[in-house]
């Protein structure tokens, strides 16, 4: 067994799956639907168990149609009775779970035209693509005009920050992206978009190179934000496939080999990333252009999976999906201050194991784990243990400490990821101001 701190995350191991695959009798685009609920997709599901084969066709279609909604309501296959029932429900799964890949690999986009205050713009962009922001304070500022025709989120943002002097950064402690004052003297980053992701970059001073007379280096640190709704994991990058234009030739790493898989903590959406590059002795102060590549793996897929006071004792398990989270213990127990301390002991176990399921065995497992109060606030766990790790299922007890009230006061959630793909970035820097 080991253990793990709340904020140690360590990254074990995660190769990509694989979205892309063989061929299908499906349509590649299938239809979407809000009028999905778990009676009719039970419905389709016992039609596609017909033994006429047109039966069976016409329902598979149908049920395809209505969309990624319906993959939280699809058994898994061997809960089939057929064969043919259990062929079409791994067909349509892997034909949703890649639409829904290709559906977070793109950036929200946001279409207004109006003069309104920073507040009400703010509101606009949220309430269009789900992704929640907010400014700091409640200040109004000057209305600002906007005129957007299918503007990508990062880029309505961008405008908003431009026009109104404003940042933004994200904030842990409120666990959303905040909107303030710009810094006083601080320096403007240079800012790239690339799909559903903002990249700004700002550049250190020049120095001498280390154990070199004729070469200069600094550093460009990098800032990469997510949009809100994605759960990213990590960050992938090689200082080796960045390079800077100049006027008169090209910036290149100074560790060419360096290769960086930078963690984005639970419930952040946003990352750091130093990349140092030597600059040209006879470069000349101009503008010049910063270009690389990066690859963001995240949990496209993310099912909630709750239990009320009621259903926190052993042996108690619900499903979602292709995952089911079982209740081993769960104790509530008073101490000398009449505080609680809680453990809650939990079996994750997935329908697909093997390899797939162990390149997937991160810390991500183990931090989506929070208590909810009274209030429905949610309460952190203090500290984890894997206490099992077999090929498609972990074990893990989580641990709360300094809990008001009663034990039948708390409810436990566990967020389980259920589809991981990454999504490679092309970003570019344009206009970066020479080094001093």
């Amino acid at each position: 067994m080991w253990k793990r701190r709340r904020f140690s995350l360590p990254i074990l191991g995660c190769v990509c799956v694989a979205i892309a695959g063989g061929g299908t009798v499906f349509a590649a685009e299938p239809l979407l639907s809000p009028q999905i609920d778990a009676a009719m997709v039970k419905a389709l599901l016992n039609r596609i168990e017909s033994s006429q084969a047109s039966e069976r066709a016409t329902a598979a279609k149908e049920l395809q149609a209505l969309g990624t909604g319906i993959l939280p309501f699809l058994p898994p296959p061997d809960r089939m009775e057929t064969a043919a029932g259990r062929d079409v429900v791994v067909q349509i799964r892997h034909v949703l779970e890649r639409q829904l890949a290709t559906e977070s690999a793109r950036a929200s986009v946001v279409s207004l035209n109006t003069t309104a205050s920073p507040i009400d713009l703010i509101a606009n962009i949220s309430r269009q693509t789900g992704n929640r922001i907010a400014l700091a304070d409640n200040e109004i500022d000057a209305p600002i005009a906007v005129d957007w025709k299918a503007r990508s989120f990062w880029e309505a943002v961008d405008d908003v920050l431009v026009k109104s002097k404003h940042r933004i950064e994200w904030n842990a402690t409120a666990g959303q992206f905040l909107i303030e004052h710009r810094i006083a003297g601080a320096p403007l980053p240079v800012i790239a978009h690339a799909g559903p992701f903002r990249a700004e970059a700002t550049l250190g001073k020049l120095k001498t190179a280390q154990n070199t007379g004729d070469q200069t280096v600094f550093r460009v640190h990098t800032v990469w934000q997510a949009e809100p709704r994605l759960r990213p994991l990590f960050l992938r990058v090689k200082a080796g496939d960045w390079h800077g234009v100049t006027a008169n030739g090209t910036v290149t790493p100074w560790n060419p080999d360096a290769e960086y898989e930078l963690p984005i903590a639970d419930g952040t959406r946003q990352v750091s990333w130093p990349l140092d590059l030597l600059w040209p002795m006879d470069e000349k102060g101009e503008k010049w252009s910063l270009h690389g590549k990066a690859v963001v793996h995240l949990a496209a897929m993310t099912e909630t999976i709750g239990f009320d006071a009621v259903a926190l004792r052993p042996n108690v398990q619900r499903r979602r999906g292709g995952v089911a989270v079982r209740i081993r213990a769960a104790e509530f127990r008073p101490g000398d201050d009449g505080r609680l301390s809680a453990t809650i002991r939990i079996l994750v176990a997935y329908d697909t194991g093997g390899p797939a399921f162990e390149s997937h065995r991160t810390w991500v497992f183990y931090q989506g784990a929070n208590l909810l109060g009274p209030k429905d606030q949610r309460i952190a766990f203090t500290d984890y243990e894997a206490t099992q790790e077999v090929d498609g299922a972990v074990g893990i007890e989580y641990r709360f400490h300094n809990l008001p009230g009663r034990g039948s006061d708390y409810r436990f959630q566990y967020e389980a990821p259920t589809l991981f793909l990454d999504v490679p970035l092309d970003v570019s820097f344009r206009d970066l101001p020479a080094p001093e």
